[in-house]
Formats: structure tokens, C-alpha cells, sequence
């Protein structure tokens, strides 16, 4: 008799989809910290120095960029969390009960 969890065969096809979780995986910290980093300089660290004198205040339009930076890692951050839900369906294919 089989277990529920035991695990079924691991084919190529779903391999390939494993090697890409695994990509998406590794990209969510590194988005996240680049998110974050880009912020806090932008909101904080920037506006900081600028108003105590140790920037000058051409540097405090440089607070754009790093709006955008933020702005460009939140956005590929929301692109990868979508994918990451549609890839980890391939979970099912060879652990059917992985969730529980």
C-alpha cells in the first residue's frame, strides 16, 4: 500500500519547472533588499545628510532615482510572487499532498 506521501516520479519536464522555482526563489530577497535599500536611501538616508550639511543640496535630486529603483524592484518583486504561484504548482506533479 502506498503512502500519501510518498513522493512519485521526477520527470525531466518537471525538473526544468523545479530549476525555475528555485530561480524565482533566489530572485525574492535580492528584490526585496534592493527595494528596500533604494527606499530607505531615498526616504532617509538622503534627507538626512542633505539637511545636516554633509551633502550638498544638488545630491537631494538624486532622491528621484532611487524612487524609481524602488519603484522598479516592487514592481518585478509583484512579477515574480505571480509566477512563483503559478510554478509551484508543479509540486502536485510528484508530492500530491505538499501543502498539508
Amino acid at each position: 500500500m502506498k503512502s500519501h506521501l510518498d513522493p512519485d516520479y521526477i520527470t525531466k519536464a518537471d525538473w526544468e519547472q523545479i530549476g525555475d522555482l528555485l530561480l524565482y526563489l533566489g530572485a525574492v530577497p535580492i528584490l526585496v533588499i534592493g527595494f528596500a535599500f533604494s527606499l530607505l536611501l531615498a526616504r532617509a538616508i538622503i534627507p538626512s545628510l542633505v539637511d545636516s550639511g554633509h551633502l550638498s543640496r544638488q545630491i537631494y535630486q538624486m532622491r528621484l532615482v532611487f524612487y524609481g529603483a524602488s519603484a522598479v524592484s516592487f514592481s518585478l518583486l509583484v512579477w515574480v510572487a505571480v509566477n512563483l504561484l503559478d510554478l509551484v504548482k508543479v509540486l502536485e506533479n510528484f508530492y500530491h499532498r505538499w501543502l498539508v
